[in-house]
């Protein structure tokens, strides 16, 4: 529509399950379907259905009203309410009536409302405690000092609490309180605690003399039994700021500008510094390090700025904002947290340097699929898993369509083993190499066999059987796929011997930046039991380490604790390839050791080739032209051409189709990193009519494959009329004309 309009794209309560009694946030996520965007957006809760008041529900904390600035066409943005559940409400469904006005940019408003339905449960009879309040007896605690932390307890519900225990258990993120220590007794411990009943207790604490200034979020554990001998276990977090007399800054707070973040996102990451210290901080510096358990900053990179923000200084007890612009690679693992660590640096008056270290977590929303069909090969198998020369097999896997589109005319090829086109030393049994699939829809998994001859004469080894995906929808696709298996004699070892049968990598292309997964296969050929398989690739052929590649979410080195006879387990790696990485073929050595019954050792390597191809990363723009001409007139066409890569970009053609002119052509040659080159071509049409022409830039990547891309436009060419020469004399021929006319000498 020609208009925004909001509705609920989803909603959620926390806690999941609500009770009488009980407090609870209500998060609602509205989503702009209209055409516009949303600005002025007012939310309000303010009755439940059938009735002209909330009745059991009190707003706390925020109020049951809410305000947003904008919500973007398709976009998403997420807002909450917290609300307290009357003692003796009935149990049963309550559907709120949420309304909603809002304006688009010409200020037009529109309304609208919906219905939010929340189950309350009745009130629970059990016992339930919680620290309801703190106070500590010093504002300011400093380093080397004492304080007294008091903190009440209510117990709030039906039934009586006996055995309750109450105590500081750890500071977040550490296994213990750090630099606090207790001077007195460090649990509280009550017989019983009856309903409503409240208790207030001390505890002592020592701040040890070398604590970091900071806000520490202390954990305290509560444990009691209800009068039924129910058990219960929460904690509760109190933060505790500790000062010191020299400057000390503090990330207080961080904010994005946008609710989600998706792949290829650009936002802005606003981090929030306090100087809780004595002194003011001087020449203050923020520099973003690097993504947590990586030696660089993917998937995100600076789209505007330096990634060290600067400030003169930062007052005692001043608040002040760094603002970070970053962009989300498209091809980064979703779904997932990712945390980016950050340095501090800043001076006191004397110009001592300090330092400290900050973590932020930025979360990467679920991959959308995209508007184009993607098949990958899945779910490999061998029949028999243990493949020998001279024998055959049944080689079955899936094709997947993971896009976001039909895939139609579907058709895979076994088109070549390794870098040769020929099948050798396999050969097909039964079909041909080329096998038609007929259309997979989205998310659709299809299953199919081959079978193939392995010849007598086939060495033992690693071979990669190449594949090639052909499909359509507004366009023709065409991938390649690789399955590695595993050829060797089929005899039984007389000893233990454990192999690499098979492998897959996933997705096949790869480049700089991408996530990928190795699949793999291992076969005990043997007559022994295989006994604390070790698994692991730990380099790459001729280096001394795994760069381009580190391991996410999990390490570069699995294990198992047994394999039997003849029998086959499952595994696999995930990587992460450097932004930085050239292209070109990575052997990763893959190392086995595992032990025999007798607690003999063996080990073997084998190696996993993996292909990475570099993207170039060409930008048309500032393309210039006119969109009307003269017949006979000569213009210009203009643009540049630029290398937006981290490598030099060969082979760089530019062309004009669409026009009879010849010359127009330039061949470029080499484009560096960071560099821009113009294209200028001087033209004359001599025909009437509308020129639908293209403007071509064409270029090789690192394997010598043609890339071209390209930018369509439209000039129309008109004849010169006798308006339209008039129309082109300038202001003053125009009022000299005008005289001359009233005196009678003009035309």
């Amino acid at each position: 529509e020609n208009r925004p309009l909001l509705t609920i794209d989803h909603f959620e309560t926390e806690p999941s399950e609500v009770s009488a009694g009980d407090t609870f946030e209500l998060k609602i996520f509205i989503k702009n379907i209209g055409g516009k965007v949303a600005n002025n957006i007012k939310f309000e809760i303010k009755k439940i259905e059938g009735k002209e008041v909330l009745q059991y529900f009190s707003p706390v904390k925020s109020g049951n009203v809410v305000y947003l600035d904008k919500i973007e066409k398709n976009g998403v943005k997420g807002l909450s309410m917290n609300f307290l559940v009357n003692d003796n409400t009935p149990s049963g469904n309550y559907n709120f009536i949420l309304t909603f006005t809002y304006e688009d940019e010409n200020r037009i408003n529109y309304d609208g409302s919906e219905i939010i339905g929340i189950y309350v449960q009745e009130k629970k009879e059990k016992a339930d405690i919680d620290i309801v309040s703190y106070k500590l007896s010093e504002d300011k605690i400093i380093p080397g000092s004492d304080f007294i932390l008091t903190i009440k307890i209510s117990n709030s519900g039906i039934l009586d609490a006996k055995n309750v225990k109450i105590y500081p258990s750890n500071i977040e993120g550490e296994s213990g309180l750090k630099y606090f220590s207790l001077k007195d007794e460090g649990m509280l411990s009550l017989n019983s605690l009856k309903s409503n009943e409240d208790y207030s207790h001390n505890f002592y604490f020592y701040v040890d003399k070398n604590a970091i200034g900071k806000l520490y979020s202390m954990i305290f554990k509560i444990e009691y039994d209800d009068v039924k001998n129910v058990s219960y276990s929460k904690t509760k977090s109190i933060g505790i700021l500790i000062v010191t007399d020299n400057p000390d800054l503090i990330l207080t707070t961080y904010t994005t500008d946008k609710e989600i973040i998706k792949l290829g996102d650009s936002f802005n990451l606003k981090l929030t510094f306090e100087n809780i210290g004595g002194f003011d901080a001087k020449g203050v510096r923020v520099k973003i390090e690097n993504v947590e358990n990586s030696n660089s900053l993917y998937p995100f990179s600076m789209i505007s700025g330096a990634g060290t923000l600067y400030l003169d200084e930062i007052k005692i007890k001043e608040k002040r904002d760094f603002v970070f612009s970053i962009k989300v690679s498209e091809d980064c693992e979703d779904n997932r947290v990712y945390n980016i660590n950050f340095s501090i640096g800043y001076k006191d008056i004397t110009s001592k340097d300090y330092s400290k270290n900050e973590r932020v977590s930025i979360y990467i929303s679920q991959k959308e699929k995209s508007d184009e069909p993607n098949l990958t090969i899945k779910n490999v198998s061998f029949e028999p898993k243990l493949l020998s020369p001279d024998s055959s097999f049944k080689l079955s896997f899936s094709i997947l369509n993971s896009g976001g589109k039909i895939a139609n005319n579907c058709k895979i090829e076994f088109a070549g083993v390794g870098s040769s086109s020929d099948l050798y030393p396999f050969s097909l049994i039964d079909s041909g190499s080329l096998i038609y699939l007929g259309n997979i829809k989205v998310d659709e998994e299809k299953k199919f066999n081959i079978n193939l001859n392995i010849s007598k004469d086939a060495k033992d080894g690693v071979y990669n059987l190449i594949f090639k995906i052909y499909y359509e929808n507004d366009k023709t696709f065409a991938d390649t796929q690789k399955i590695g298996v595993v050829v060797q004699k089929s005899e039984p070892s007389k000893n233990l011997n454990i192999i690499l049968s098979s492998y897959i990598i996933t997705p096949n292309s790869l480049k700089p930046g991408d996530n990928f997964e190795i699949s793999y296969t291992l076969t005990n050929i043997s007559k022994e039991i295989g006994y604390n398989i070790i698994h692991k690739i730990e380099k790459v052929e001729n280096s001394n380490s795994l760069y381009p590649f580190s391991p996410v979410s999990m390490s570069n080195i699995n294990s198992s604790r047994i394999i039997q006879s003849f029998s086959s387990i499952n595994s696999k790696f995930k990587f992460i390839i450097s932004p930085d990485a050239e292209s070109g073929n990575y052997n990763l050595l893959f190392t086995l050791s595992y032990e025999d019954s007798s607690g003999n050792s063996y080990s073997q390597t084998s190696t996993i080739g993996v292909m990475i191809l570099r993207k170039p990363i060409i930008s048309i723009f500032n393309l210039v032209y006119p969109d009307l001409v003269n017949k006979g007139e000569q213009f210009i066409i203009s643009c540049e051409i630029a290398n937006l890569g981290k490598f030099p970009i060969n082979g760089v053609l530019v062309s004009l189709e669409g026009t009879p002119i010849r010359g127009v052509d330039r061949f470029i040659g080499t484009i560096d990193p960071g560099i821009s080159e113009i294209y200028e071509a001087e033209l004359v049409f001599d025909n009437i009519g509308d020129y639908n022409l293209t403007l071509k830039v064409q270029y090789v990547d690192d394997s010598n494959n043609v890339i071209i891309e390209k930018k369509d436009f439209k000039i129309k060419v008109v004849e010169i009329s006798e308006k339209e020469e008039g129309e082109k004399l300038s202001f003053w021929q125009r009022i000299w004309r005008f005289i001359l006319s009233i005196f009678g000498l003009g035309k």
